[in-house]
This record gives C-alpha cells, sequence and structure tokens, in this order.
C-alpha cells in the first residue's frame, strides 16, 4: 500500500472529476475542513453548500467548542456529551459530502476523542 508522498502522486493521477477526499472536525473558532492529500484548509464560507448546512455546521462547532481545552480525565466524564456532539458530527459529515458535487468522499475526526470516526 503506498503511503505519504507517492500515494498523493498516485491519487493524483488517478482521480477524475470528483475525487477529493476531506477531513471535517470542530476546531477553535471555526470548523475545520480540510483536504486529506493536500494538507490545504477549506474555509466553509467558500463552499458549495447550503446556508442552512453551513449554519448547522457553525452552530455545532460553537456546540463543541468548551469541549476542545478539556483534559483527558474530565473527557471521561463528559463521554456521553462527546459521543453526541459526534453522532451529530458525523451526520454533517454525511450531508457535507452530499452537498458537494466535486467530493468523493468525507471523514469526520472527533476533537473530543481524538480521533477519526467511521458512521455506525
Amino acid at each position: 500500500m503506498a503511503t505519504g508522498a507517492r500515494w498523493n502522486k498516485l491519487h493524483q493521477t488517478r482521480c477524475t472529476a470528483k475525487c477529493k477526499y476531506l477531513i471535517f472536525s470542530a476546531d477553535h473558532l471555526r470548523p475545520s475542513i480540510q483536504d486529506e492529500f493536500t494538507g490545504e484548509q477549506l474555509d466553509l464560507a467558500d463552499l458549495e453548500v447550503s446556508a442552512s448546512l453551513s449554519s448547522r455546521i457553525l452552530e455545532w462547532n460553537d456546540a463543541y467548542q468548551p469541549i476542545i481545552p478539556v483534559v483527558r480525565v474530565e473527557r471521561e466524564r463528559l463521554a456521553t456529551h462527546i459521543d453526541s456532539l459526534d453522532a451529530l458530527g458525523l451526520t454533517l459529515a454525511r450531508d457535507l459530502e452530499g452537498a458537494m458535487s466535486d467530493v468523493s468522499k468525507v471523514k469526520y475526526y472527533s476533537e473530543g476523542r481524538h480521533k477519526l470516526l467511521n458512521p455506525p
């Protein structure tokens, strides 16, 4: 399996019109939407998504803000709340993927769990 720069080169040569992979997560100040292969940060305002979806993403990111600076022990106490935020984050990632015609996949990274999560 190819990794790193070699994978990026293979990915770029094999891509057709719809071949963009993003990682979506909550972050300080604004949601993080990053191209998985180039590392480029994308601005939600520049994406072709509805005002409704954009608003839902911003509200979710605001709700996630108190979790981001919390230490690990405290995160364990807040596990139910984190799980709830992550369930909504996974839904938003799926909606984001469906809203953009030039995107193949949107992965979700949990700031509360510090790992990529897969949809159930």
